[in-house]
């Protein structure tokens, strides 16, 4: 993969997205640039896409506890809490004792 393009700086605008987005389509499964384009899709907040982003990279790495995380806040940012709170809990099941798992706990015991 392009370092220039997995560069943040570099990535800011929406010519170098559909760059990346292109090199996806024809390596789909290179989890590097999946989780570089999800995490994109989520500070932008393209939610829709972000979401189908970070279920597949659930689906090719699915003990990484940051897919989950972010998945789950997705859901919340677009008012689905039923799967925000599997996702949070799911994130305390794969790694409890994980950054990610502390915060999805308080977020999981705040909205329960």
């Amino acid at each position: 993969m392009n370092a220039e393009i997995t560069n943040y700086a570099n990535a800011a605008d929406e010519s170098d997205l559909e760059v990346m987005e292109h090199l996806l389509r024809g390596d789909p499964t290179n989890l590097s640039l999946l989780e570089w384009i999800a995490f994109l899709h989520y500070t932008r907040n393209n939610h829709d896409r972000a979401i189908d982003l970070y279920r597949q990279l659930i689906a090719l790495d699915s003990k990484n506890e940051g897919h989950y995380y972010y998945l789950a806040n997705l859901y919340y940012k677009v008012e689905d809490l039923n799967h925000a709170l599997e996702y949070w809990s799911k994130v305390i099941e794969v790694s409890p004792n994980s950054k990610f798992a502390f915060k999805a706990r308080r977020l999981y015991q705040k909205h329960a």
